[in-house]
């Protein structure tokens, strides 16, 4: 990875996600005077004529979120996610696409990618989404986010210029819950990304040990304000097992640290 985007993509791992939604959301969203009906997450229709867009960090709230509409009867079509300006990571997790769409491979869905800077992020985000949905005609965008109105602010927003309906499956709920319904199904989450005080986590995969450490260290336990970002080698729903290639844990002026990953060649040639 270059020097610029390694930094680019570091200024993004260490923003807390509430900050990074209000800096770059409308200007009337930052001052809080937009609103949004609500409509409650429990009246969704769950059948097969609710057609669904997976917000696709690849890390396991996307992937839960997928996975519990998916219980739900709803129909997935496909996958979108958020790169850097050069392509090369992933905006949230900076996850190469190669992983993304080994991912979106193991499900049986074609995933689409948008590529912007912070400035016209928007813009593109809404721009993808008509067009997925003006071909695959998906009714729903689902979201992994668990409580911050923020963060529903902003999607239900987009989802809304897009004509289409943000559906938030895990709103709310508590979060070892949540953690403890994915290490039931199977879900391998890798720790790719965390916090200063977190980076000896690097490289381990989500267990009752990593989340006991998380929290007493004072993390949110899903990482819900960025304390860390996982990459899904295993669900439930995929094909096979994604296999990756460990590369440098590196850090970022602020202390944050990430891990390279990369598909594993073998899987690739596969």
């Amino acid at each position: 990875m270059a020097g610029g985007d390694y930094n680019e993509l570091c200024s993004v791992l260490t923003y807390k996600t509430y900050q990074t939604r209000k800096k770059y959301a409308p200007h009337s969203l930052k001052n809080k005077t937009m609103k949004y009906p609500k409509m409650p997450l429990e009246t969704h229709p769950h059948d097969p004529s609710t057609r669904y867009l997976t917000s696709w960090s690849g890390g396991k709230d996307s992937a839960y979120a997928f996975w519990c509409a998916h219980q739900r009867g709803a129909t997935p079509v496909g996958l979108m996610n958020m790169l850097a300006e050069t392509g090369e990571r992933s905006r949230s997790h900076g996850l190469p696409p190669s992983v993304l769409r080994a991912q979106a491979a193991a499900l049986g869905l074609p995933i689409t990618f948008g590529q912007a800077g912070w400035n016209d992020y928007e813009q593109v985000w809404v721009t993808q989404a008509q067009g997925i949905a003006a071909s695959t005609h998906a009714t729903h965008v689902v979201f992994g986010d668990i409580d911050l109105e923020a963060h529903r602010d902003w999607e239900e927003h987009v989802c809304a210029q897009a004509a289409l309906r943000a559906w938030l499956p895990l709103w709310q709920r508590p979060r070892l819950t949540l953690l403890n319904e994915m290490l039931d199904i199977g879900m391998q989450a890798l720790i790719v990304s965390a916090r200063a005080d977190c980076i000896d986590l690097l490289g381990e995969t989500l267990n009752p040990e990593v989340i006991r450490s998380l929290t007493e260290r004072g993390a949110d336990a899903c990482g819900e304000n960025g304390e860390y970002h996982t990459c899904i080698t295993h669900m439930p729903n995929f094909n096979q097992a994604i296999k990756l290639v460990h590369g440098d844990k590196q850090m970022s002026p602020e202390g944050y640290g990430f891990l390279q990953v990369e598909l594993c060649t073998d899987a690739i040639n596969a």
